[in-house]
């Protein structure tokens, strides 16, 4: 009888042992870190946490990252950020700082979390060389065109770019809308070019405004770079207004008078002649009595 109760005795201690093993097991983080530049904006830096649960990986929420700018060090910290509920951190990197990279490229940027209770520590680390493009937007006797030329700053010299895609682009909404082939590669002058050539007209704002780019995107060298400019090649579009104005669709501030009225006007009408019945009652009750 002692065997089998010792054996029982075991299994459990083993179970418990390996539940409080499951519960004190840290989870590793699978860590990005991708950079960019729109014109001449200051960078933004952005990390990308997400961990592993069961077969498929999910963005951590509320994680902090430090930014590192050539390593990780407290002298070399750039800023930290909270990762939202996409898993994404993004810091834009202080113009003070930013000026200085043009004598320091090629130049490597970290991105660390640092060890917790739930995380073990990770960190990603990317090597930029700074770059940019110069977008030139031309129209001569109705044929409009786009020329970009990607420019990379080596040893403190702008030098043209080649053999790298360029995405040309009108921006729209929800995504960019391609102008020309989709993917370009700069010839040994770093130039691409393209038609702007649409089979519809493409709409702009009020005045036809629309925004043309140029971009390099997540280079493993440059990482993404882009460059808009605001085009009067779009068809003006009337502002549509109709919200604000008094309709069924519009906020209830701006019900139609109709519909305030009419619905207004029927409850006046039922009560009314709810009381000139109940004052029929009482004059048929007063006459009886009477009589």
């Amino acid at each position: 009888m002692k065997t089998p109760r010792s054996a029982f005795l075991l299994s459990v201690i083993l179970l418990y042992s390996n539940y409080i093993a499951a519960q004190d097991e840290k989870k590793s983080i699978k860590l990005d870190l991708s950079y960019s530049q729109i014109n001449d904006q200051p960078p933004e830096l952005r990390a990308t946490a997400k961990s592993k649960n069961g077969k498929k990986f999910e963005p951590v929420e509320g994680l902090e990252v430090n930014f590192f700018l050539t390593e990780q060090a407290q002298g070399n910290l750039l800023g930290k950020a909270r990762t939202n509920r996409k898993g994404i951190a993004s810091l834009e990197i202080p113009a003070s700082i930013s000026s200085k990279l043009d004598s320091m490229s090629p130049f490597k940027l970290v991105a660390s979390v640092v060890e917790s209770k739930t995380f073990n520590e990770k960190t990603a680390e990317i090597e930029i060389t700074k770059a940019r493009i110069n977008l030139s937007l031309t129209e001569a006797d109705s044929v409009r065109k786009l020329e970009a030329k990607l420019l990379a700053l080596k040893e403190g010299k702008w030098v043209e770019v080649p053999e790298t895609e360029v995405k040309l682009f009108v921006r729209r909404m929800l995504s960019d809308l391609p102008i020309g082939d989709h993917e370009l590669t700069t010839n040994e002058t770093g130039d691409v070019s393209s038609d702007f050539i649409f089979k519809t007209a493409v709409p702009g704002d009020e005045k036809g405004n629309i925004i043309i780019g140029a971009k390099v995107e997540d280079n493993e060298t440059y990482g993404t770079v882009m460059a808009m400019k605001f085009a009067n090649w779009g068809v003006p579009q009337k502002a549509d207004r109709s919200f604000y104005e008094r309709s069924l669709w519009a906020s209830r501030d701006k019900t139609p008078v109709w519909l305030l009225v009419v619905p207004n006007l029927i409850i006046v009408t039922v009560w009314a002649i709810i009381f000139y019945l109940i004052y029929f009652i009482f004059r048929i009750r007063k006459i009886g009595l009477q009589n």
